[in-house]
């Protein structure tokens, strides 16, 4: 129930913001609401890996360490969905994610996991009448928001490489021992420019105008 809270609050906040700004845009919201919701559930994957390897029958081998691993997977998805270059790679990949781990899901319901107490006390097979209609949520969510809305709308305002804050180090001039900052496109003597996907998205929300450093 609650990364279901967190997808829908999500959406619901950037998209106000949004239209507050008077920039309205259907889908990137959409896909910030569902990264924000894996990098939520991947949490959950570190916390409790004993309980969430209950999920898994005993005889698939290295069990906390799948878990681990697709705890890596989601919090990789959430950054690849906010990467324009690779948002529809992942939202496919997503979607494949969700349906293979749809078994496991049935397979504690019906062994009564609860994977935060690494325990048999779970709600039982009647929470699948919640999860399996959830997880055909997710899937429709991703395929709408990663794959159609995107092809609908090329020239949304999702973030790109051009649109990224940005953070360059440069070169530092003759005489001096110390790197300088600055904004801008890389130019001449800068050495390294470092762009995350998640403060372009703030920047997309709250934007705050450059200011020279220095």
């Amino acid at each position: 129930m609650l990364p279901l809270l967190i997808l829908l609050s999500l959406y619901l906040v950037s998209l106000l913001i949004s239209k507050w700004r008077g920039r309205p845009d259907p889908l990137f919201p959409g896909l910030l609401a569902m990264s924000g919701m894996l990098l939520f559930t991947a949490t959950g994957h570190f916390l409790y890996p004993q309980g969430m390897s209950m999920m898994l029958p005993p005889v698939i081998p290295f069990r906390e360490e799948l878990v681990l691993l697709t705890g890596l997977l989601e919090a990789a998805a959430a950054v690849g969905l906010l990467t324009k270059k690779y948002t529809e790679r992942t939202a496919w990949g997503l979607i494949v994610f969700f349906v293979l781990v749809l078994p496991a899901n049935l397979y504690a319901a019906w062994q009564r996991v609860n994977y935060q107490e690494a325990d048999f006390t779970g709600p039982g097979p009647a929470y699948l009448w919640f999860r399996i209609p959830l997880q055909l949520l997710f899937i429709g969510w991703v395929y709408y928001f990663g794959i159609a809305r995107k092809r609908k709308n090329p020239r949304s305002s999702m973030p790109s490489r051009e649109v990224y804050p940005t953070l360059q180090i440069t070169q530092p001039a003759s005489g001096t021992n110390a790197p300088q900052l600055g904004g801008g496109e890389p130019g001449w003597g800068q050495s390294a420019q470092m762009r995350c996907p998640f403060l372009s998205g703030c920047y997309l929300l709250f934007p705050v105008p450059n200011a020279p450093v220095g």
